[in-house]
């Protein structure tokens, strides 16, 4: 069996948030917004923001290449492989109906 790999899309932009946060909030309160998704996925970009701790899922932060930029509560994908070793046994981290590419398909480092 071949193993599917996957490098990160790290399309990255300023977040809508980030001036205010320059005038007002310390300085490791993230300025921008980085795509944890697969390089050339389809679709809209997506960054993680927040854990809930919820089973509704996490905040997530979605872009087009017009900088639109919306927020969602998305349930966890879920997706793991118990017949495979390491971090394949790991739930994958991404949204439910991500795009191809679970979070232990990635060969780079998030956001290199």
């Amino acid at each position: 069996m071949t193993e599917a790999r996957y490098f990160h899309c790290n399309d990255t932009r300023r977040a809508p948030w980030a001036e205010a946060a320059d005038r007002h909030l310390p300085a490791d309160v993230p300025r921008s917004v980085t795509c944890e998704l697969a390089r050339n996925h389809d679709g809209d970009h997506a960054d993680h923001l927040d854990y809930l701790g919820l089973e509704d899922g996490d905040v997530w932060a979605y872009w087009n290449e017009a900088d639109h930029v919306t927020y969602a509560v998305m349930p966890p994908c879920q997706v793991a492989d118990r017949t495979l070793p390491g971090i394949r046994q790991d739930p994958c981290h991404l949204y439910a109906g991500h795009p191809p590419g679970h979070s232990w398909d990635f060969v780079d480092m998030l956001h290199d």
